[in-house]
């Protein structure tokens, strides 16, 4: 069993053909990896980047095997560490500020930017792009683990440790160790909310000269934290810090002017805090690519180099007027759209000027007035990967044709990943939303469109793997026309249909269904069972399938079967 998962790692996709000698050499690899599958995994996955016979070799004869048997780090995972470039080695050790099982989404690229370990030489390719290389290195490597079908990834907990064990005079995370000074070699610092009242007020933190990074690590079941030193005091010794959180510390209510002389800074969130105002001097931070905050800033625009600005979760009444002149700006977490219609031209026209490639989210579409105003944003010639597109929940159309209009304007990029259409009042959707246009398109979420009479052929969408369909109160029968070819849904995983309360009739062809995993039903309660029963079986390649159906005229059960027939499980 040991030899074939390593086998399985080291000539995975058929790019190393094992001959005699390298197979021998392998089995003897595999004999030191002593059964651990972690191990063997990460060795294979090592030995996949290194074809020669004298790299494996030297692989098996490496001094590292020896260590200690009682030191806490496994030899194998360090000689994996060791053989990584240095770029990835940073990027790693890095992780060791995040308790064991925290979920990382790609936003820790962002924190690897703010730390400059993302390098492109005479500015080539987008820091981006950099680190979603960098990230994904470490995920062929099993450093990271993906989290089934969310978009979150692991850490192993032995590799948690191996990352505390090689940047242990670099990062310090508090976690227990109640009685440990910081030691001065510090340059990042961590702590999880639920240790914060065992710590002394930060006092030692103080000490430590060479401070890089200042990260509270949330928990869902303690919110909120204190900080109980003077902030003045803090900022006029780590002077060099660059990133800088106070997230959900909700008793801070000011930040004092000398923030303004933390010229290093590259990220400062201040989201989830009592702050209602940002002083003059945040314009002298001249460094700051991230920002996070419930408020814009009055000079927002003199903060040039600003790459993520997020607001997201809060109420933005206006947009600033300047906000187009950020021509190095490409996370936007959310734009609203004002309600005079002369002021949202301008700001729509100052969106479309933007360099956007990553998160974009626009609100209160209701607000546009004449549907060209929509193009002027530009979302199409934007690179972005997330796309968010919301009109307010309680809003009225006048015209439906004026409301698709508006969304065929908001056409997105080919690059497009996860697209969200929430409030949406037309009847139908314009053509972009299910054409070849999105053929890199992974997941869908339509949620409550409430005018909408029919489905479009999603199943034309050939890379979707996780289309969720909410609220959608119009939808009385889905057929043919939600297919849109025999071979539809391709790539599909995981289908969800919530609260779908005039929904009656499904159509379900399930030959269509070659890849599903997860099917969800749930508050249909006019859909009738009866129409289930005619499902064809699911096909070969379906090895088995999440049935859950609740307040539906059939099962409310979830159950796993084997080869699975809806017929059978929604008999009653």
């Amino acid at each position: 069993h040991g030899w074939k998962v390593f086998e399985n790692h080291a000539i995975k996709d058929g790019d190393l053909e094992l001959n005699d000698e390298l197979m021998k050499v392998g089995r003897r690899i595999v004999e030191k990896c002593k059964g651990l599958p972690l191990v063997l995994k990460t060795i294979g996955c090592l030995l996949r980047t290194k074809s020669s016979i004298s790299d494996w070799k030297s692989i098996f004869e490496s001094d590292i095997w020896e260590l200690p048997e009682h030191n806490e780090i496994i030899p194998a995972l360090f000689l994996s560490y060791r053989c990584l470039p240095s770029h990835l080695k940073r990027c790693f050790a890095y992780c060791a500020l995040f308790p064991k099982d925290y979920e990382f989404v790609k936003e820790l690229i962002l924190m690897w930017m703010t730390q400059n370990f993302l390098q492109s030489p005479q500015q080539i390719r987008h820091l981006e792009e950099v680190g979603e290389e960098h990230f994904n290195d470490l995920l062929s490597r099993s450093f990271f683990q993906r989290i089934g079908a969310k978009r979150g990834y692991v850490m192993h907990d032995l590799l948690n440790d191996l990352a505390k064990y090689v940047c242990a005079n670099s990062c310090f995370r508090l976690k227990f160790d109640k009685g440990r000074c910081i030691p001065k070699t510090t340059r990042h610092f961590s702590f999880e909310f639920c240790d914060v009242k065992s710590f002394d007020g930060f006092g030692s933190l103080i000490d430590a000269k060479r401070f890089r990074s200042f990260l509270p690590i949330p928990q869902l079941w303690k919110p909120q934290w204190h900080f109980k030193t003077s902030i003045h005091d803090l900022f006029s010794k780590i002077k060099f810090i660059r990133m800088l959180s106070f997230h959900d510390c909700s008793f801070l209510r000011e930040v004092p002017d000398s923030i303004g002389d933390l010229r290093h800074l590259h990220s400062l969130d201040l989201s989830h805090t009592a702050i209602k105002k940002l002083p003059n001097s945040m314009c002298l931070l001249y460094n700051l690519l991230i920002l996070k905050f419930k408020k814009l800033p009055l000079n927002l625009h003199k903060l040039t180099k600003l790459h993520c600005l997020e607001f997201k979760g809060t109420r933005v009444s206006k947009m600033r007027m300047h906000f187009g002149e950020l021509k190095n700006l490409q996370v936007l977490s959310t734009f609203f759209v004002d309600r005079n219609s002369e002021l949202s031209t301008k700001q729509l026209s100052g969106l479309g000027g933007l360099n956007l490639r990553g998160w974009l989210s626009i609100n209160d579409l209701q607000n546009i007035f004449n549907p060209l105003d929509a193009s002027e944003a530009n979302v199409k010639d934007k690179h972005l990967v997330h796309l968010e597109l919301e009109w307010k929940s309680d809003h009225i159309p006048n015209d439906t044709r004026k409301e698709k209009k508006v969304l065929e304007n908001l056409q997105p990029n080919t690059h497009l990943k996860r697209l969200f259409i929430c409030n949406y009042s037309g009847i139908e959707f314009p053509s972009w939303v299910f054409d070849n246009l999105l053929s890199n398109l992974v997941f869908l979420k339509l949620e409550d469109c409430k005018y909408c009479l029919c489905l479009p052929p999603l199943g034309l969408l050939s890379s979707l793997k996780t289309l969720e369909i909410l609220g959608l109160d119009g939808i009385v029968s889905i057929g043919a026309e939600f297919y849109g070819s025999n071979s539809s849904f391709a790539c599909l995983e995981s289908l969800t249909f919530h609260h779908m309360k005039e929904w009656e009739e499904w159509e379900c062809k399930t030959t269509s269904f070659p890849r599903l995993q997860q099917l969800y039903v749930i508050e249909c309660p006019k859909l009738k069972g009866t129409d289930l029963k005619k499902v064809e079986p699911f096909p070969d390649e379906v090895p088995s399938l999440l049935l859950q159906f609740e307040n539906v005229h059939c099962s409310n059960n979830i159950v796993r079967i084997q080869k699975a027939k809806l017929g059978k499980d929604c008999s009653h």
